[in-house]
């Protein structure tokens, strides 16, 4: 009933039950299996050279630090935080049920496939393509640092607003209306296919050549010459407020009526009374 000592070896050939504790101040040496039908507790390390067999769960309240390799053949749960302070390989996929929160860079060697949403509060940094495969949906500006090409149609249904130069090497299409609240240069050619209408002034620089119908509704004001190289026709009057030089014939076909007096210069030539 009292305490025993053992200062040397003590060899067991049958079971031996233990019905309090043993306490064991040096090291303890098991040549085969130790079978612990209850709860094991240690006060301080345990330290395996071998392998460690556990047929049920290992609950562990306090942290765990393992300095080599960690190999789980079936699945594993984590029910709070997990901290790797270096690398983590994963041969398999890693399936997180819950939120994931990462504090610095994720870096992806492979192909990353995303079955669903991707929210990313911060700034997203891609060295590489990004190929997209469906529908990409932006609900803020998406900012291009340097040159954008688009292999295809951009489709855009609200509003653009470009605060420098457009540049299209090819045809450009507009299906409906095309506003301008600036000044608009046109460096080569532009052909409309229907009406254009223009609301406000259209200035000239240069030359301007009509292959075509030129209809006005409204008054015309030409501040320097015009030349005609065809027939010109005028459905009304035609009201010239200065003086008027004809260097060729004036053909009227109609009655004509001279509201002043008519002097002439030079020989006149009458043909009929």
């Amino acid at each position: 009933d009292g305490a025993v000592l053992v200062q040397s070896t003590a060899t067991v050939d049958g079971a031996a039950s233990l019905k309090s504790t043993a306490a064991v101040d040096g090291a303890t040496s098991l040549g085969s299996t130790l079978n612990v039908a209850g709860a094991t507790v240690l006060a301080s390390t345990a330290s395996v050279t071998g392998a460690t067999t556990l047929g049920s769960t290992l609950d562990v309240t306090g942290v765990a630090s393992l300095a080599s390799s960690l190999t789980v053949d079936g699945h594993s749960m984590f029910q709070s935080s997990v901290s790797a302070a270096s690398t983590v390989g994963i041969g398999g996929t890693l399936g997180v049920s819950g939120a994931t929160s990462l504090k610095n860079v994720l870096s992806v060697d492979g192909a990353t496939s995303l079955q669903s949403s991707a929210t990313v509060d911060g700034a997203t940094w891609v060295k590489d393509a990004l190929t997209v495969g469906g529908a990409t949906s932006l609900r803020s500006t998406l900012d291009v640092v340097g040159a954008t090409s688009l292999s295809s149609t951009l489709e855009v249904t609200g509003a653009s607003s470009l605060k420098s130069t457009l540049a299209v090497d090819g045809l450009t299409s507009l299906l409906s209306d095309l506003s301008v609240h600036e000044h608009a240069r046109v460096a080569k050619t532009l052909a409309v296919g229907g009406a254009t209408s223009l609301e406000s002034v259209l200035s000239v620089s240069g030359a301007t050549s009509l292959k075509n119908v030129l209809s006005v509704d409204g008054a015309t004001s030409l501040q320097s010459s015009a030349t005609v190289d065809g027939a010109t026709w005028v459905k009304d009057a035609l009201t010239v407020g200065g003086a008027s030089s004809l260097r060729s014939t004036l053909d009227v076909v109609g009655a004509t009526s001279l509201s002043s007096t008519l002097e002439v210069t030079g020989a006149s030539s009458l043909k009929s009374t």
